[in-house]
């Protein structure tokens, strides 16, 4: 079992979508194919076994804990946001798929 603590990005981006401002471009060139993957602090990438489940995390800083095989693939057996102080809800959670609505 591990504990990382990081960003949930993209495959066609990676580690330079680890920020809180990438939320629209991850969710993007997720629709377009890429796979969601986990950035640890320390700028270690793993894959990510559930897609499903880490797309309510995109945007957030989260701490999780799983297994990890010596390929790097990430098994998560839980998600703890790490940023709950700032109020912000996950894009699935803002207007119910994830992907940016129209208007202001």
């Amino acid at each position: 079992m591990v504990r990382l603590e990081g960003w949930i990005v993209d495959s066609y981006c990676g580690a330079k979508n680890a920020h809180a401002e990438a939320t629209e471009d991850t969710l993007a060139c997720h629709k377009k194919g890429a796979k969601l993957r986990f950035v640890s602090k320390d700028g270690i990438i793993y894959d990510i076994a559930d897609q499903e489940r880490a797309l309510e995390h995109v945007g957030r800083k989260v701490r999780l804990f799983g297994t990890v095989d010596d390929s790097r693939n990430l098994k998560v057996g839980n998600y703890i946001g790490a940023d709950k102080k700032d109020g912000k809800k996950s894009p699935k959670q803002r207007n119910g798929l994830g992907l940016k609505t129209g208007g202001s």
